[in-house]
């Protein structure tokens, strides 16, 4: 029980699904006198429209998500997971029956990682046995039924981790995402 209080409310926003819209966002940097044009890609969360999905981990935090730009999203084992951009599925895994807390469940994890037009991939992690619905090679489009959230690899209960990052020179660089929900782009 104790293992649970690291999951408290620092970090709880409730999202609710919207559209799938690319904008450009304004951003003033008054400190330099500096406005910048954010036009990063906006991603629709993973899940079915108006869902309503606890954030439980978010970017740096301290219990697994240091160095990296990664949310975790509660969700019971069993929901569908969906396409939060379009891509081309470059890898996956469904075969493991077997999660838990520490490092050497790390390679358990069942996940789909889709690569977009811009090089950047998304991850989704902790997918049920036998929970992914695509194959290596598929198109897919945005909104589209990928997979199944599970509780394998490096988890404690079932949730979805999803992670946007890229390769640089054979390193992987976590990257911040943007969603589109009904409160707006976060």
């Amino acid at each position: 029980m104790i293992r649970f209080l690291f999951f408290t409310p620092l970090f709880i926003l409730f999202l609710n699904l919207n559209s799938y819209s690319q904008n450009s966002i304004s951003i003033s940097d008054l400190k330099n006198g500096q406005h910048l044009t954010d036009s990063s890609p906006i991603y629709q969360l993973p899940f079915l429209p108006k869902k309503r999905v606890l954030l439980i981990q978010g970017y740096q935090s301290i219990f697994s998500h240091k160095g990296e730009y990664a949310s975790d999203f509660k969700v019971s084992s069993g929901s569908k997971i969906f396409a939060a951009r379009e891509g081309v599925v470059v890898k996956t895994k469904a075969d493991s029956k077997i999660g838990g807390l520490g490092r050497k469940f790390l390679a358990k994890g069942n996940h789909i990682i889709i690569m977009h037009n811009d090089s950047t991939c998304a991850a989704y992690w902790h997918l049920k046995y036998d929970g992914v619905n695509v194959e290596v090679g598929d198109t897919i489009q945005i909104g589209e039924l990928i997979g199944y959230s599970g509780n394998t690899g490096y988890s404690a209960f079932p949730h979805l981790h999803f992670e946007v990052f890229k390769l640089n020179e054979g390193r992987h660089v976590s990257l911040p995402a943007r969603f589109k929900t009904s409160k707006g782009v976060i």
